[in-house]
């Protein structure tokens, strides 16, 4: 199924999902409070239920605060958890739907591989038209699944994906799957490595201020990509 109707399913159990990788999502919100505070302005893409949104927003100062999902389900808890924010149901890639978000934000965040659930050219234009959206001194802060990380999947998988971006059979696109209620919902998803989200952020006309590599387990900061997830900050190339 598609990634709306798949968290319109995920939706009543979001919050033992994120459990569930407690450390490394603590990681990269520390990652944010250190580098931001007193925004006035934030966007975040891929809300979810609002929960950890919602709190970061209240630890940078937000004054004005902005949440998209493309899952119904998810845009109303969100619109529940934080009835302060302005939520709204938007696909990052439509061009349209995103002029309507109105632009400058001082912050823009895309936190838990919320890209990996887009083909390419949608990774491009949700990226471009992020670009768009941004003032003038601001940043999109995202993380990335990274299908070299040899910590999370292992040393003989990660190899047979580097064979195969080597010899032109790769791509990154696999399914996940989720036992809900005892049925199970498969999704597909994309996971990228350092190198392909370089060129895509280049192609989008950003740049990557700042790059880190998160443990996805333990959460602790490490200082390769074959050990960590893909975390960045991102700033207008112009």
């Amino acid at each position: 199924m598609d990634s709306s109707s798949f968290y319109d399913e995920l939706a009543e159990h979001y919050d033992l999902v994120a459990a569930e990788r407690r450390p490394y999502l603590d990681t990269v919100d520390r990652l944010l409070r250190t580098r931001w505070t007193g925004v006035r302005r934030m966007l975040d893409i891929g809300c979810g239920d609002g929960a950890r949104v919602g709190r970061l927003a209240g630890a940078l100062g937000v004054e004005d605060l902005w949440l998209t999902d493309n899952s119904a389900e998810m845009v109303r808890r969100a619109g529940q958890t934080v009835p302060n924010a302005e939520v709204r149901q938007v696909d990052v890639s439509d061009n349209e739907q995103c002029r309507a978000l109105e632009g400058g934000f001082d912050l823009v965040t895309c936190l838990g591989n919320i890209f990996g659930h887009m083909s390419a050219q949608q990774r491009l234009e949700g990226l471009r038209n992020l670009r768009g959206l941004l003032a003038p001194d601001g940043a999109i802060f995202l993380d990335l699944n990274n299908r070299y990380n040899v910590a999370q999947y292992g040393v003989r998988r990660v190899l047979v994906n580097v064979f195969a971006d080597l010899v032109g059979r790769g791509g990154g696109d696999f399914h996940t799957t989720r036992l809900i209620d005892g049925r199970a919902v498969t999704t597909p998803v994309h996971l990228t490595h350092h190198g392909e989200v370089t060129e895509l952020v280049g192609a989008a006309g950003l740049h990557p201020r700042a790059t880190w590599f998160a443990h996805y387990g333990d959460g602790r900061l490490v200082r390769t990509p074959w050990r960590g997830q893909i975390v960045m900050e991102l700033r207008n190339a112009g």
